[in-house]
Formats: structure tokens, sequence, C-alpha cells
């Protein structure tokens, strides 16, 4: 097939956002070319290690991560200005970007934050990737805010889910494709089994704390960003079904990864990127 030119929309999600590594993936195998990607929170964090060209390193170390390596990554921090510090995460990416600044990365990336003082979504494409980064991916009340250009940020998901806007301004008049991985949809299997479980008449348990975190970001996010893409519609959209997978869920990267190549493989098959 003839190469195609389009610009990734990538929406944050926590370890949903893993999923846009299977949706690049089937990209790539299908012959299209990637020319840029703005992202939001992880999908910025999945973009700038793409655009940097390492992607492959990261999934391999997404593939030897087990629950004590997640435990590692989370720094409970005093005083309370977050549940995390996010250092070590800072650390881990560094050792996958190194000092890298924005406009030197191989293919041009803009990643999403918002403002704390306006709600507004600040577009950063300038200056330390990871730095960039860590405000992209500054989830209010877990991670703290980030001071960068004399302003407060935190993460881009509260103003831009799933930067279509951006994408577009990064490389005008080419296609944007938008990953949003937020929806409350289930894999058609599971979706049958949830179907038949009320049938049992049993009672679900109370949600956790964890858990009532989890799904309320991916609602809100979800809602946001299904009426801003429908102000704004990218080209094409593609949705994994990942209701269920936490934020912090990077033990399953293998799932998620696999949805994002399955929603990706389905929407081509289907004809979504025909018109490009």
């Amino acid at each position: 097939m003839a190469q195609t030119d389009l610009v990734l929309a990538l929406g944050g999600g926590g370890a949903r956002g893993m999923a846009h590594i299977g949706v690049i993936r089937v990209l790539e195998e299908k012959g299209y070319t990637i020319r840029g990607i703005a992202g939001t929170s992880m999908g910025s964090i999945i973009g700038a290690i793409y655009c940097a060209g390492a992607l492959k390193k990261y999934e391999t170390y997404l593939s030897n991560l087990d629950t004590r390596g997640v435990l590692k990554l989370l720094d409970p921090t005093l005083p309370i200005d977050g549940l995390l510090s996010g250092r070590k995460l800072l650390k881990l990416l560094r050792g996958f970007l190194g000092d890298t600044s924005l406009e030197d990365l191989p293919l041009p990336l803009v990643a999403l934050a918002s403002d704390l003082a306006t709600g507004l979504p600040v577009a950063l494409d300038k200056g330390d990737t990871v730095e960039a980064l860590r405000a992209s991916f500054a989830i209010p009340g877990v991670f703290p805010p980030v001071r960068l250009h004399g302003k407060w940020l935190v993460d881009g998901g509260i103003a831009a889910p799933v930067p279509v806007q951006a994408a577009r301004k990064l490389i005008p008049n080419t296609p944007v494709l938008a990953i949003n991985v937020n929806t409350s949809e289930l894999p058609p299997l599971q979706a049958s089994l949830e179907a038949i479980a009320p049938i049992t008449d049993e009672k679900p348990s109370k949600p956790g704390i964890l858990k009532t975190v989890n799904e309320s970001i991916a609602h809100m996010q979800n809602q946001l960003a299904e009426f801003q893409l429908r102000l704004n519609p990218p080209e094409a959209e593609v949705k994994p079904a990942l209701k269920g997978v936490g934020l912090f869920d990077y033990i399953r990267s293998g799932h998620v990864i696999a949805e994002g190549r399955r929603a990706m493989e389905e929407a081509i098959d289907r004809g979504a990127l025909a018109h490009f």
C-alpha cells in the first residue's frame, strides 16, 4: 500500500495510554507515515518516546515490568501537594529520553498541559522534553503541579483529553487520527460476559478508592473528549476498549497494547482511514 501521511492526537489515561503503542505499530505495518504527534499525559509520554526513536526499548521495559517494578515507581511525597512526587518516573523517562529538547526530537511533538489558573490548554513544543512531560502528566491530586513558563501546570486531560486541535496546528493540511483511550466500551467477548452477569443476581462489591478515582477520571475525560471531538472532529478516531484498566495497571501492558492493535486493525478494515 502507498504511504499516507498523518498526525496523531494521543489521549491521556494513565496505563490505558499504552494502547497507543499497539496503534502505532499497526500504522507502521500498514505503510502509514506518522509526521508528528500531539499528546496529552500518557499520550505525550508515548509520543515523546516514539518521536525519540526509543519505542522498542520502552516496549522491552514494559514486557519485563512486574508488580514490584510498578510499586518502585510510586513515591509518596511530603508535604502533600500530590500523592506521589513523580521523581522516580522522571528518572525513568530520563533513561529513555536523556536531556533532549522538544525542538530537537527527530519527529515533531507537542505535549499538552493545563493552566491551573485558567483551565485552558497549554501547548508545550519547546524546552526540555522530560520537563514538558512532567507537566503534561501531572494528574491533580496524584502528582504535584509543575511551574513552567510562568504558569502552574497540571495534567493536559483537564483541558484537552484528546488534543486534536494541537495536532492540526502541528502539521497543517495533514489528516489527524485521534486515539481516545478513556471510553467505557468493552471488547466484544467481555461485553457479552458482562451482559450475562446480571442474570446471576450477584451484588456488585463496593468500589475501592483506586477504582473510584480511576473510573471517575476516565469518565470525565471521555465526556469532555467526546464533546471536543464533535466541535473539532479529526479525520478519523480510534477508541480502544479498555474499561476497567487502572491508572497504574502497567503490568497489563500486553493486554492494553494488544487492544490498541485490535482497535486500529478493526478501524482500517472497516475503511475508517480510506479517505485519508
